[in-house]
């Protein structure tokens, strides 16, 4: 298990400063290994640390998004960023380690500190079109990033140098960026459709694209991953837009 008490000291915060804690990354999507890190979303109230940063911690490996709860409060509310509503609203019980505020509450009054009737979330209290636009957005901007990572890649035409190491994050950004339009659309299909008991999203949406690019790439090193997976991307924001045209 996790220390929470000595990974709150290296975050320089005291256990009572400590109000949300959710588990995301590859424990939340179902591709971690027995020695993978922690990817930590942390909810505090210390206003010495207003806004967000990111931390990395050793012993064991931690990598904390810290939100003070002003901000987190802004991202999930105002901004709709994916990754504070799919940890928040739709996160397993077992991989929420601390809810002292509540998300839903938040959701429908803007005040955390009223009592929570139970962390079964329903997707009406999002704004549909609001969130798979800031999610659309953000694939935009991943976009531009993977483009900007293989083309460092590639190195300078003519050279024949390829950076392995820059390729493989383009490729994992890809993989994050198709995972974040299959699971927004799992979410904003719900609002047309109330979930049933103990329906859950499928965490593990993307392994198989996940396994597809790994392949590619290894069959060929110097693959054009824009090029070759642009299709899958378009597809999968036309599906993402169909499902918001429903809620409309």
């Amino acid at each position: 298990g996790l220390n929470l008490a000595a990974v709150f000291g290296r975050l320089r915060l005291r256990d009572e400063q400590v109000l949300n804690v959710y588990v995301y990354g590859s424990r939340l999507w179902g591709s971690a290994r027995r020695d993978s890190d922690w990817d930590l979303l942390v909810v505090h109230c210390d206003d010495t640390q207003p806004g967000h940063k990111s931390v990395h911690c050793s012993n064991p490996e931690v990598d904390a998004s810290l939100l003070h709860r002003e901000e987190f409060k802004t991202r999930l509310v105002v901004d709709h960023h994916f990754l504070e509503t799919v940890t928040a609203l739709y996160c397993p019980k077992e991989l929420v380690l601390r809810e002292n505020l509540s998300p839903r509450t938040l959701l429908q009054s803007g005040d955390g500190r009223a009592k929570s009737k139970g962390r079964q979330a329903h997707s009406c209290l999002l704004d549909a079109v609001a969130f798979s636009k800031e999610v659309l957005e953000e694939n935009e901007r991943d976009w531009k990033f993977i483009q900007k990572l293989l083309s460092k890649a590639a190195g300078p035409a003519g050279s024949g140098a390829y950076d392995e190491v820059t390729a493989k994050h383009a490729a994992k950004v890809l993989v994050h960026t198709c995972r974040m339009l299959m699971l927004a659309t799992q979410i904003v299909r719900l609002c047309v459709t109330p979930p049933q008991a103990g329906q859950q999203l499928n965490w593990r949406v993307a392994e198989d694209l996940a396994q597809e690019v790994q392949q590619r790439m290894w069959e060929t090193p110097c693959l054009d991953l824009c090029a070759e997976f642009h299709e899958t991307v378009e597809q999968l924001k036309a599906s993402l837009r169909r499902v918001v045209d429903e809620t409309r």
